[in-house]
C-alpha cells in the first residue's frame, strides 16, 4: 500500500492528481460511503459533492495551461557577457569580428557558446583594450574597458608653440621622487627639436637645465622617465619615451642625432655611412655593413667579423675595439 501511495504521488502529475481526487469526492457524494469504510452524513456527502467538481476543474485548468507535467527548470547552456566602456560608443571586437558598439556606454552580448573569446573595444583617440575571457555555461561575466586618451603630437606645420600652458593653467610642483628608487633617470643631455624651436639640454644626475628657445629653464627628474622644467611661464612635466619627450600640455620633443652621412678615413681604409634615422649603413674597406644609433652620439655597425660600436665626438669616430675613424673634409684627397 505504501509504495503505492509513493509511486502514486512522485510519478504522477499534478493535475491527474486534482482529478482523481475530484472524482472520489463525487463517489462519495453519489455512492454514500467507501467500503464501509466512509459513512458521510448528509452535511458530507453534500459537501462532497460541491468540493469534488471543484478539483476536478482545478485538474483541467492546470492540465490546459501545460504545468501539469512536473518538469525539471530548463538548464542554461548558453552564456553572456556585459561589457561597458568609458567613453561610451566605443566599437567592440569578439574574436575580430565587429559585434556592435557601447552607445549608452554598455552592450550586452548574449547566448554566447561556453568557450574563450578575445574582446577587443576601440574608439578614434584612445589606445585600443583587449581582454581573454573564458565563458562557461550559464554565466554573465561583466567586463569594464576603460580607454586611455592618446596624447597628440606637435607637428611643424600645427602652429603649435611647444612652450608650456598660459598662467591660468595649473602650476602644480612636481614632487621629488620616492625613496627607495634605485633605477637611474634617463638619458636627455642632447639637442632636441619641436618644429622650428630647438632646446639643448644638459643633465647631471637628478638635474636637467634647458637653453635655446622660451630661454632657460631648471629642473629636476621625478622619476626614472619623467622630469619637470620651469621657465618663467610656469613649471612642466615630461616623459622621456626613447627619443620622445611627451610634455603635459600634449607637445612633444624629438631627439636630434649626430649627423654621421658622408667619407670617413682611419689609414689607408676608406668609409661610406649613409644614415636614415636611426639605420646606418657603411660601404667601402671590409664590406657592408649594417647598423643603428644606440644613443643620440652613439651607434653600432655589423660586419661579418663582428659587431662594434663608436662613439662620436666631432669629426672623430671612437670604436670599441680602440681603433677611430676621422671625417673626410669635402675636396681633401
Amino acid at each position: 500500500m505504501l509504495d503505492f501511495l509513493k509511486t502514486l504521488f512522485t510519478e504522477t502529475s499534478l493535475d491527474t492528481l486534482f482529478v482523481i481526487a475530484g472524482l472520489a469526492f463525487l463517489g462519495i457524494a453519489v455512492v454514500g460511503n467507501v467500503t464501509g469504510k466512509i459513512t458521510p452524513g448528509r452535511g458530507g456527502r453534500i459537501a462532497s459533492g460541491l468540493l469534488g467538481p471543484v478539483l476536478i476543474a482545478i485538474g483541467l485548468i492546470i492540465h490546459s495551461a501545460g504545468h501539469g507535467s512536473p518538469n525539471p527548470p530548463e538548464e542554461k547552456t548558453l552564456a553572456t557577457i556585459r561589457l561597458t566602456s568609458n567613453p561610451s560608443r566605443a566599437t567592440v571586437f569578439l574574436d575580430g569580428q565587429k559585434v556592435g558598439t557601447t552607445e549608452q556606454g554598455t552592450l550586452i552580448l548574449g547566448n554566447l557558446q561556453p568557450r574563450p573569446f578575445s574582446v577587443r573595444v576601440i574608439k578614434d583617440g584612445y589606445t585600443p583594450w583587449e581582454q581573454a575571457v573564458e565563458l562557461h555555461a550559464g554565466q554573465e561575466i561583466a567586463l569594464l574597458a576603460e580607454l586611455q586618451r592618446i596624447l597628440s603630437n606637435d607637428h611643424p606645420t600645427s602652429g603649435r608653440r611647444p612652450e608650456p600652458p598660459e598662467a591660468s593653467a595649473s602650476r602644480k610642483q612636481p614632487q621629488p621622487p620616492q625613496s627607495g628608487t634605485n633605477m637611474p633617470p634617463a638619458t636627455v643631455s642632447g639637442t632636441w627639436q619641436s618644429g622650428e624651436y630647438t632646446f639643448r639640454l644638459a643633465q647631471d644626475g637628478d638635474k636637467v637645465i634647458s637653453e635655446g628657445s622660451f630661454g632657460h629653464a631648471d629642473g629636476h627628474f621625478t622619476g626614472p622617465n619623467t622630469f619637470s622644467l620651469t621657465w618663467a611661464s610656469g613649471a612642466f612635466t615630461g616623459n622621456v619615451r626613447r627619443d620622445t619627450i611627451r610634455w603635459n600640455n600634449n607637445t612633444s620633443w624629438t631627439r636630434q642625432r649626430v649627423n654621421v652621412s658622408g667619407t670617413w678615413q682611419s689609414g689607408e681604409y676608406t668609409f661610406r655611412l649613409a644614415q636614415d634615422g636611426d639605420k646606418v649603413i657603411s660601404e667601402g674597406s671590409f664590406g657592408h655593413a649594417d647598423g643603428h644609433f644606440t644613443g643620440p652620439n652613439t651607434f653600432s655597425l655589423t660586419w661579418e667579423s663582428g659587431a662594434f660600436t663608436g662613439n662620436v665626438r666631432g669629426d672623430t669616430i671612437y670604436w670599441s675595439n680602440n681603433t677611430s675613424w676621422t671625417r673626410h673634409a669635402a675636396g681633401q684627397k
